[in-house]
């Protein structure tokens, strides 16, 4: 006679574990980067300059450019600039632990670009600057930065097109002293993303940025959550609030056009918005805040996930509102 218990088991056993990429890409940088080209250059050694490195798979477009090695990327000059269309740099295939960028930032200063499943730490400025448009960045993790964690902003000397049509989603950024800046740009997407105990820009849109914030978690900022100057126009929409402790300011600085609606958490003016209507977004499948949290915490960040994320992830949890 079969183990009964061994057959009430095996459901459990083989259930299949959701793969955290399986989520749709949305968002105004809804883009294809160097997939369309179908051609694959692979980084083969941690090394940043010579055959097989990031540097040489970074030095044309239209490329995927995947990783036979794991490790840490140390960019020794001040930034790595991917300056040329159509790429996408994908770590998902990378040994463990994965792909580790560090000690620069990465300039992406051209068009059509796709930054997936990387990790940043202890970048001496910013992590990633965004300076062009049509950009994906999804899956990265980013931390102990110099400065910021991704900034968009137009108006620089690498591009001097419009910055526009960028997302970013499914990351994990903090703890940095600014977690994003979003400046000069036309239809920014930032949604299902952790922004955990930066001290501000969670994110910041100034400078006549617009675009759209959703179903993010933002844990425990330290002067300012969410803040949208004047002469922008942002969506705030079913974020998830949570702050421990005194910050100077509240969960959301609304002085620019802000339509904002469903979020939630401890601060009662996570809602007061100036907007009567929202700003015509891309479509986002979007969640209630607690709902998309729990999303967030399953499959946010650069798998596989390091010991300082999985703090990040536990902590959370722990604080999650019960409903």
């Amino acid at each position: 006679m079969p183990n009964l218990g061994i057959l009430c088991l095996l459901p459990t056993l083989f259930r299949v574990q959701a793969s955290p990429f399986d989520e749709p890409v949305e968002g105004y940088g809804t883009v294809t980067g160097g997939e369309a080209s179908k051609k694959v250059v692979e980084v083969t050694t941690t090394e940043m300059s010579g055959p097989g490195s990031l540097f040489e798979a970074l030095s044309a477009g239209d490329r995927i450019v995947r990783f036979k090695v794991g490790g840490t990327f140390k960019i020794v000059e001040k930034q790595l600039v991917v300056s040329h269309p159509n790429i996408t740099i994908d770590g998902r295939d990378a040994p463990a632990p994965g792909v580790t960028i560090s000690g620069g930032r990465l300039l992406v200063a051209t068009q059509n670009i796709i930054l997936r499943n990387l990790r940043f730490r202890e970048s001496k400025g910013d992590a990633i600057a965004i300076q062009g448009e049509n950009i994906h960045v999804e899956h990265c993790s980013i931390a102990k930065t110099g400065d910021g964690g991704i900034d968009m902003r137009g108006g620089t000397e690498y591009y001097k097109g419009e910055v526009k049509n960028c997302t970013y989603a499914w990351c994990i950024i903090g703890p940095t002293k600014k977690a994003s800046l979003m400046a000069k740009i036309e239809r920014a997407s930032i949604h299902h993303n952790i922004f955990f105990e930066n001290a501000q820009r969670n994110p910041q849109f100034n400078e006549g940025g617009c675009g759209d914030v959703r179903n993010n978690i933002v844990y425990h900022w330290f002067h300012e959550g969410t803040d949208i100057a004047e002469g922008s126009v942002v969506n705030v929409i079913k974020n998830l609030y949570l702050s421990q402790g005194a910050p100077k300011k509240g969960a959301l600085q609304a002085l620019g056009q802000v339509y904002a609606e469903g979020n939630e958490g401890n601060d009662p003016k996570a809602n007061q918005g100036s907007a009567p209507t929202p700003y015509p977004e891309p479509k986002v499948t979007t969640q209630s805040p607690l709902e998309a949290a729990n999303r967030v915490l399953d499959k946010a960040g650069c798998f596989p996930r390091d010991a300082h994320d999985e703090r990040i992830i536990t902590q959370i949890r722990a604080n999650l509102p019960s409903k």
